[in-house]
């Protein structure tokens, strides 16, 4: 999930600065120095207390990628889909849970099975954002919870998950993948609309074909074949409407582009642009709340640390009238959805 610059949070039009406003000066090389650590400290506490950079608990998550079924099915005759991107990821958190849960499947088919059959290929994982520090706090994540597999290293024989962080854009993305994630990061591919088509050509349509003719080793990893994978599922999140049309004061928050519509608008995007709709979740007030709160919580305890320092008072502003807007104008009127779609 995402930084403000790719993938940014349900906000509003002005969101908070990563850094607070600093004056340049050039007294002394000590001075910039500390004027840098103190940006860097307050960029990394933007982010500090937030698991996820949407509305979104853990059990949610958990359920999410359940839907995106990426761990194979033997009664339908399907084996694991081997390349998953999130677009637009942040740190990765959904991105790394996913990888997780595929290497403990991964984990206890070996210790039960008996077959003797060869191991599958392993499953890679690829995060792509523009926000470096957001990069590193994922592979530092990846190395700790997953070990030496994280890094993506595509040589790497074992058929445990490997994840790889890429700086690179959203739209620039290309390679083609057998499950697709894009979470509140729409505005990066030229709007809802355009994300869905971006997404149609990095995961192919559906081929129920072969879901009785793959045989217990999936494609290769390197190279997928999402034009012919049966696994083709795009885990999407966008912001809508609950109350629609929403309020001026609300509407003048947003800009006319941001928000799609209502919920039916967006399902009816889905399927205008080729999609199949297979489930369709949103995020509840409690899981709202906790990440509104959760967004202000880690530079609001930067400042109370630092109250004197040069911008704490703009920034307080700044922090001060999002909670307002949100409490007075959004809250329990924006939605943001959680869409499973297939091809």
């Amino acid at each position: 999930m995402a930084a403000d610059e790719q993938t940014p949070s349900p906000t509003p039009t002005n969101p908070v600065p990563t850094t607070m406003a600093t004056s340049a000066t050039s007294d002394t090389t000590a001075g910039n120095t500390n004027a840098s650590n103190s940006n860097n400290t307050l960029s990394q506490a933007k982010y500090a207390d937030l698991t996820f950079n949407s509305p979104l608990s853990a059990p949610h998550a958990d359920a999410l990628i359940a839907h995106l079924a990426l761990s194979p099915s033997p009664s339908a005759g399907t084996t694991t889909p081997t390349s998953v991107v999130d677009l637009g990821c942040g740190w990765g958190e959904l991105l790394l849970r996913a990888a997780e849960s595929v290497a403990a499947a991964s984990s206890t088919s070996s210790s039960s099975s008996h077959s003797g059959e060869a191991p599958g290929a392993a499953v890679t994982f690829t995060g792509v954002d523009t926000d470096a520090a957001l990069l590193d706090r994922g592979r530092l994540l990846a190395a700790q919870r997953l070990g030496s597999n994280s890094g993506g290293d595509s040589s790497n024989a074992s058929a445990s998950p490997s994840v790889t962080f890429v700086d690179a854009p959203a739209s620039s993305w290309t390679q083609p993948a057998h499950r697709a994630i894009c979470i509140g990061s729409s505005h990066a591919l030229g709007g809802t609309r355009p994300a869905l088509q971006h997404l149609t050509r990095i995961v192919g349509p559906y081929s129920s074909s072969l879901s009785s003719s793959v045989t217990s080793a999936p494609p290769s990893s390197s190279s997928p074949s999402p034009s012919t994978s049966s696994y083709a599922r795009v885990l999407f999140g966008e912001m809508f409407w609950q109350v629609s049309p929403p309020p001026e004061a609300t509407r003048a928050l947003f800009g006319d582009d941001e928000v799609p519509g209502s919920l039916a608008d967006l399902v009816a995007s889905c399927r205008d642009e080729g999609w199949t709709v297979l489930h369709v979740s949103v995020a509840d007030q409690a899981e709202w709340d906790d990440f509104e709160s959760r967004h202000r919580s880690g530079q609001r305890r930067w400042l109370l640390e630092h109250p004197g320092s040069e911008g704490a008072d703009e920034l307080r502003r700044q922090l001060d009238q999002r909670e307002h807007d949100y409490l007075a104008h959004y809250r329990g009127i924006l939605g943001f959805a959680f869409l499973i779609l297939a091809r």
